[in-house]
């Protein structure tokens, strides 16, 4: 017989408002994880967590803040798939070496979808 994974249970973390986009239509929802600098501009690290069934999809988006920035935003995957409140933790616990080289992953082409 195979033993269940026990998951700590997260408590709500207290956002500010405009710290959460969502959910959306899809059930999306974006969490303010962090600010980076890159090259003299502040990033914004969001994480967006996607619900497909009984699991969740999670991506770090990256926007550019200051009262000028574009409205476009750099996407890129990673590799656990936790609800929103645990996907906020682990983004938080990425060392800004790790964010950066997401940051990088997300600026890169990509080829089109078929």
């Amino acid at each position: 017989m195979q033993r269940a994974a026990r998951l700590m249970p997260v408590p709500d973390l207290p956002l500010e408002p405009g710290q959460r986009i969502g959910p959306d239509e899809t059930g999306a929802v974006e969490l303010l994880v962090d600010t980076i600098i890159v090259e003299g501009q502040r990033q914004q690290v969001w994480v967006r967590a996607v619900p497909e069934g009984d699991r969740w999809h999670n991506a770090l988006v990256f926007r550019r803040d200051g009262k000028l920035s574009p409205m476009e935003a750099w996407t890129t995957g990673v590799d656990w798939h936790l609800p929103p409140a645990q996907a906020v933790l682990r983004a938080r616990m990425l060392d800004e070496k790790e964010k950066l080289e997401a940051y990088e992953r997300a600026l890169r082409p990509r080829p089109p979808l078929i």
